[in-house]
């Protein structure tokens, strides 16, 4: 039940405009600091590699959420099917 609750939970976070725009915000920052970045030079790798990194973060941040929503959707489907083997 925990992991439904969850899943519910994350869901509806991920789905949420506050979450949506920060994400959209921090990703759009990070692109355009990228473009800006010079291309020579240690410091440019250094801070292109930082970059690129957010945003590695950024898509790990959702991915980890989505995780979550489908663990909540296979428990409940796993429940479904417990409770239809009970009533045959």
């Amino acid at each position: 039940m925990e992991e439904i609750a969850r899943g519910e939970e994350a869901k509806r976070i991920i789905n949420s405009q506050v979450f949506k725009d920060a994400l959209e915000q921090i990703k759009g920052e990070a692109y355009k600091q990228l473009d800006k970045s010079p291309i020579v030079g240690d410091s440019a790798t250094v801070h292109q590699q930082q970059l690129i990194m957010l945003l590695k973060v950024s898509n790990k941040f959702v991915k980890l959420f989505e995780d979550t929503i489908m663990t909540g959707k296979l428990a409940a489907e796993q429940i479904q099917q417990e409770k239809r083997g009970m009533f045959k």
